[in-house]
């Protein structure tokens, strides 16, 4: 008998800092958008928070209530 992969969401999102996370589950992000910020400010080593507010993608204010 073969075995089934279970996909589960928070497996898909386990590569995301908690911020991440917690962004994508308040609506705030799509979780596209959020794997695609968090990997540039892996590559250019700058802040996760720093590139996520550069971005424009979500303010300092959605941050600061997710927070």
């Amino acid at each position: 008998m073969a075995e089934v992969d279970l996909i589960h969401p928070e497996t898909a999102s386990s590569a995301l800092p908690g911020l991440g996370r917690a962004l994508v589950r308040a609506g705030k992000i799509e979780q596209k958008a959020a794997e695609e910020i968090y990997s540039k400010s892996k590559n250019s080593r700058t802040g996760f928070i720093a590139e996520l507010t550069g971005s424009g993608v979500v303010s300092a204010a959605d941050l600061a209530h997710i927070m």
